[in-house]
């Protein structure tokens, strides 16, 4: 098992980023989270550098940030900015980021398997792609209430589809963001599961 913290836009974030981790690096994780308007400090530069001290103090082996593209698409780029800033004046510390697009939603109704098996769904089931889904979110959120799970919470969902995505079957990784944020979380922090 391997500590990692975890910052994100919204509650939902921190539960199905680090069970797609888990699912990129095949090992679990033990998760801390936080969300970005919590953190000290102002832009993302400032933000990232606080995170970054935070995690490492707390014994994390490594830190894990997401953000929307729907609320900036520019966002990743600042990120990526201050991580190789951050490393040009202390030891780096391995940092994955990802940006979904438009939002984290995106990366779980690409895997249209993990979707239909986290909420009992049939088969023959249409899952939308992302592609022509006006909004990852409505979608999901309108497949669980015609699901046999939808009196349960959406967060019980949303981890149980993390739990279970596979990039080999989503349909559009490249432009949800996702291949990108696997990419990163491979290089950032593939060496902490050996290590484990």
């Amino acid at each position: 098992m391997i500590h990692l913290w975890f910052v994100g836009d919204g509650d939902l974030d921190g539960i199905m980023v680090p069970r797609l981790v888990e699912r990129t690096l095949g090992v679990p994780v033990r998760e801390e989270v936080r969300r970005w308007p919590r953190l000290h400090g102002r832009g993302y530069e400032k933000k990232l550098r606080f995170a970054t001290l935070q995690a490492e103090d707390g014994g994390a082996g490594g830190l894990v940030a997401t953000v929307d593209a729907d609320r900036n698409p520019e966002r990743i780029r600042t990120l990526r900015a201050a991580r190789d800033s951050q490393r040009t004046i202390a030891p780096s510390f391995p940092t994955a980021l990802g940006q979904a697009e438009p939002h984290g939603e995106a990366w779980l109704l690409d895997d249209d398997v993990a979707v239909r098996t986290a909420l009992r769904l049939p088969g023959d089931t249409e899952v939308p792609s992302v592609r022509h889904a006006n909004t990852p979110k409505e979608n999901l959120q309108r497949l669980h209430a015609m699901s046999t799970r939808a009196g349960e919470p959406l967060r019980d969902i949303y981890r149980d589809i993390a739990a279970s995505v596979e990039i080999a079957r989503c349909r559009r990784p490249r432009d949800t963001g996702f291949k990108s944020f696997a990419d990163d979380v491979r290089a950032e922090l593939a060496s902490l599961s050996v290590r484990r």
